[in-house]
């Protein structure tokens, strides 16, 4: 056994002395392998935070991302189907899209940062999270601008043919 191995022996022993690891869920059960192809010292851990309903910490982030974004779609939908109920030219004086649009900044901002800390705290690249587009709001009022202009433009052409 190494020096750094009696340290932990020494460590946990202690730890159980101390109480440390009693009234714990399933106490005194031999533990299940359901991963079987994950051994070691990261499923132990993984195993133990389970049991006791507890996640790593970058797993909790990804579950606070998940309502975060549900809510910044939200606040998009609800800003896309306002610009589809205004004619263009009330979007720049419009009180509640403005509002509607500035909570989808707020909430994106945090979202991304948000990603940005779980990325920095999950175990690989392939965990990592895309961040949240903060234009997209602007991108659906283009998309929509482009449509109209384009039926004035048919309806135009078809007035003019007759």
């Amino acid at each position: 056994m190494s020096y750094w191995d009696l340290i932990a022996e020494h460590q946990i022993q202690e730890a159980i002395r101390q109480g440390h690891f009693s009234r714990l869920k399933n106490e005194g059960k031999p533990l299940s392998s359901d991963d079987g192809d994950l051994a070691g010292e990261q499923w132990m851990a993984n195993h133990i935070l389970e049991q006791n309903d507890e996640l790593p910490e970058w797993l909790a982030l990804r579950k606070d991302i998940a309502q975060q974004r549900e809510t910044a779609r939200r606040f998009r939908d609800e800003a896309v189907e306002r610009l589809e109920d205004l004619p263009n030219r009330l979007w720049p004086t419009d009180a509640r899209l403005k509002r509607l649009h500035e909570l989808y900044l707020k909430h994106v901002r945090r979202l991304n940062l948000l990603i940005d800390e779980h990325n920095h705290r999950c175990p690989s690249i392939q965990h990592e999270l895309v961040w949240m587009r903060e234009d997209a709001v602007q991108r659906q009022q283009d998309r929509i601008r482009r449509e109209r202009a384009i039926q004035y433009a048919r309806r135009s052409a078809g007035e003019h043919g007759r």
